[in-house]
């Protein structure tokens, strides 16, 4: 049945495929595509991994990222720190058994307390511009080391849907030393999982098969999406990406409302649009490598009340 479904979705994406070419060749015009979805759905990384294959400056722009990954480590790492302290209040109910369990004592606490007090000073200095990081001194790298292995930190990510921490900074944290050698180069994959949150509107046109396309992303925040109404005209496709994978995790901005249920809701309302009703709609089921892992420990249905799947 998966094959089935796989050569389904195969035949469907060249109809599609297709159709936005012979829209394009009927009026010669560029062919809009409107990257649409609630905020850290993936729609600029999805971008990027277009951007490799079809633009040939992408190489460059890669090249460059290097003090951006610096600050979305040292950034993701002061994340998880301020979870870890989140969590600690809780200790204080956990059993003690449960606590050696996790190797959290009193001892690892005041050490990771002075740990994540350093980090909180060099986000500190370079969010006030006292810190630019054109580079991670070797006590910084060290320090970043030694709290990537503290049990608090670990807790912390694996309790990450809780925190608004993202899942991308355990490939960074795993990946220090090679960031951290004298030849690092910045690769394709580094910059995929660079986290860069979207605001306005990025434009970027392509060549792809001999049609010309305008990639529009916007936010998808919902203080940005006042801005989406601006992008409604003249659309060729909509690509609405929603990060299945997220169905245990709350908005950054609203903490209570749930994220697959925002997606959900956001998808009816562009579905059913008067703005879209000619369109072309792709729906686009993101982050399915996340999703695949989590489900193993965490089921829908403790989310999702109506699910009645395994």
């Amino acid at each position: 049945m998966g094959s089935a479904c796989s050569n389904e979705a195969v035949v469907q994406s060249r109809k599609i495929d297709k159709q936005i070419v012979a829209e394009q060749k009927k009026d010669g015009t560029l062919i809009k595509l409107l990257l649409l979805g609630t905020g850290e759905c993936g729609k600029s990384t999805v971008l990027k991994q277009v951007r490799i294959l079809h633009d040939s400056t992408f190489g460059e722009l890669v090249k460059e990222c290097e003090k951006r990954i610096y600050a979305n480590i040292l950034l993701g790492m002061h994340e998880l720190c301020q979870g870890a302290e989140t969590l600690h209040i809780s200790f204080s109910v956990t059993s003690a058994l449960e606590l050696r369990r996790m190797s959290l004592t009193e001892s690892t606490w005041c050490t990771f307390k002075r740990s994540a007090g350093a980090i909180a000073q060099i986000i500190d200095d370079y969010q006030k511009g006292r810190n630019s990081l054109e580079h991670i001194t070797l006590t910084q790298q060290n320090l970043l080391k030694e709290l990537w292995k503290d049990p608090h930190i670990k807790d912390a990510y694996e309790k990450r849907s809780q925190l608004q921490v993202a899942d991308s900074i355990a490939y960074f944290l795993d990946s220090l030393d090679r960031i951290f050698s004298d030849d690092y180069s910045p690769t394709n994959e580094d910059y995929l999982h660079l986290r860069i949150p979207t605001s306005g509107v990025v434009e970027h046109r392509l060549s792809i098969n001999s049609a010309e396309f305008r990639f529009i992303d916007v936010g998808g925040q919902r203080s940005e999406r006042k801005k989406w109404l601006l992008q409604f005209e003249d659309v060729g496709a909509i690509i609405f990406l929603s990060a299945i994978s997220e169905y245990d995790q709350n908005l950054y901005e609203q903490k209570d409302t749930n994220r697959l249920d925002e997606s959900l809701n956001l998808f009816d309302c562009i579905i059913n649009s008067e703005y879209f009703k000619d369109t072309t709609m792709i729906l686009f089921l993101n982050k399915t490598d996340l999703f695949k892992e989590k489900i193993k420990k965490k089921s829908i249905s403790s989310h999702f009340e109506n699910f009645k799947g395994k």
